[in-house]
């Protein structure tokens, strides 16, 4: 390797990471720059997959910077996609000595260049469900989730363009682990992507000993067009993802999700068999339509090979149970005001609001305390310990709804795990 080129590893550990990512973003032209990945997500999520950060300079003058994302698994040795994003394209730097470089700074495992401008290969794909088409997308559709991305989420304003995801992440080149797009009379009326996801965190030993939990899936945005919601998609849309990467050897599919918001919980606990077993409270840095407050997400997992989550993939949608104030629902919360603590019951009951969305909307003060009394109830209890709880479902009580966790010990996490 050229001894002018010197190679920066940026650790996502400190407290300077974020400040970091923000700097290299605008050295890589942020936020005029459509390939480069939402600053959310770099903050935040990026280092969750197990991808790392490096800058590259040359003569004491930055050059680039490469994102490696996680792309296999092969035994123990890890592979990875290097993402590299050049500051002058009339500069170059030696494709060779970037992978030699960083090689050295990583340590045993495979790298893959990929720079994003180049020429893309798609790979389209089509199956009928339910009257509509699920498959990979083509160019133009890869375009076109962009494009939703703005109508779903308010992002009108040339600042917003910033936290669109780029297009071509859906290439065959970039190989993303999973990307889909649901299609009605050929367009595209919804779309689901995620990464590949390199996975250390705490899991209970009973069921390391039975998925393979090392490699995963980082399932990261869903996204309906208004029209079309209400005509179960969401879920159609991750029977597919379900069965994509079940073929490649997946057993588990994590994602975000904000534990707030009724309708996303009753899909993801209650049609598609998730279970939480992690809170990040404020998430996300940012605010839009639907975050006004800060972002605080629970971390979903997904076993797709348990016999819960197969049953959910073929209909049988959980029942949402009656909640009342019984030795086995301890309600922790009356609204935004704490009410008991969870004392050892086997299962407990969190109050969320029943519009969300419409909370933040028109109440933003209420809106804050929601979140301040849920994120210290869920910061407190949730989690895959043992005498911690597992949120498993939705109960209702009076148009009232309720978040339901069940306590961690070793038959839950069996009954679970089948």
């Amino acid at each position: 390797m050229s001894t002018n080129i010197a190679i920066k590893k940026i650790d996502s550990h400190l407290s300077s990471w974020p400040g970091r990512v923000e700097e290299i973003r605008k050295l890589l032209g942020a936020p005029g720059n459509p390939h480069l990945f939402p600053p959310h997500f770099l903050k935040s999520v990026f280092p969750k997959l197990g991808g790392h950060l490096f800058l590259v300079e040359k003569n004491g003058q930055d050059m680039g910077a490469a994102f490696l994302f996680p792309g296999n698994l092969n035994g123990q040795r890890l592979e990875y996609n290097l993402r590299w994003h050049q500051i002058d394209p009339h500069v170059p730097v030696s494709k060779d000595s970037l992978l030699t470089g960083i090689k050295k700074r990583m340590g045993a495992c495979d790298l893959r260049f990929y720079a994003p401008g180049e020429s893309y290969s798609f790979k389209k794909t089509a199956q009928e469900m339910a009257g509509f088409e699920f498959g990979c997308p083509d160019p133009e559709e890869s375009l076109k989730i962009r494009h939703l991305q703005k109508d779903i989420w308010g992002y009108h304003t040339a600042a917003d363009q910033d936290f669109l995801y780029p297009a071509d992440i859906h290439s065959t080149n970039f190989q993303p682990c999973s990307s889909l797009v649901v299609r009605k009379d050929g367009q595209v009326v919804g779309f689901l992507f995620g990464f590949f996801k390199f996975n250390h965190s705490p899991f209970p030993d009973l069921l390391r000993q039975k998925y393979l939990t090392g490699f995963r899936i980082e399932s990261q945005l869903l996204g309906v067009t208004p029209a079309f919601r209400g005509k179960n998609l969401g879920f159609l849309l991750k029977k597919a993802q379900a069965e994509l990467v079940g073929d490649e050897g997946i057993d588990i599919i994590n994602w975000t999700f904000d534990p707030l918001q009724s309708r996303n919980a009753v899909l993801n606990f209650c049609e598609l068999g998730g279970i939480a077993g992690q809170f990040f409270p404020e998430y996300y840095p940012f605010k839009n339509e639907l975050n006004q407050v800060p972002a605080s997400r629970f971390g979903v997992t997904w076993l797709i090979r348990s016999v819960r989550v197969r049953k959910a993939l073929t209909g049988h949608r959980r029942k949402i149970p009656h909640i009342a104030s019984a030795d086995d629902y301890r309600i922790l919360n009356d609204g935004y005001n704490m009410a008991n603590a969870a004392a050892g019951t086997p299962k407990i009951a969190i109050e969320i609001p029943s519009n969300w969305t419409r909370l933040q909307r028109e109440d933003l003060a209420a809106a804050a305390e929601w979140r301040r009394v849920t994120d210290e109830i869920f910061s407190r209890y949730v989690g895959f310990d043992k005498g911690k709880y597992l949120v498993t479902g939705v109960g209702w009580n009076k148009g009232k709804y309720f978040l339901i966790g069940e306590r961690v010990d070793n038959n839950l996490l069996e009954r679970l795990g089948l």
